[in-house]
């Protein structure tokens, strides 16, 4: 099995629900699953994370800067916005 598969069987092995992925944890999973060039399962995590915590900036920021690697701009940008909305980059 490669690397790659490996992460990704780790990953599976929490259930929805589970306290890893509450809060930050989806959205952890999002930015590994980037890194990884698994980038569609990365938004998906990412809208996670918002389904939990619709105020969870940092969530909305990867959830825009993945769909523009997606070249799905429109949808970049207003999660873009809305990750500003909530503050993200704020010092």
């Amino acid at each position: 099995m490669a690397h790659s598969d490996d992460a990704r069987v780790a990953w599976g092995r929490k259930e929805e629900g589970d306290e890893l992925f509450e809060k930050g944890a989806w959205c952890n999973k999002g930015v590994s699953f980037g890194l990884l060039g698994w980038l569609e399962e990365a938004v998906e995590c990412f809208e996670s994370a918002i389904d939990i915590n619709s105020h969870h900036a940092s969530a909305w920021y990867n959830k825009g800067i993945t769909l523009l690697k997606l070249k799905c701009d429109n949808e970049a940008g207003d999660a873009l916005d809305r990750a500003r909305e909530l503050g993200f980059g704020e010092c």
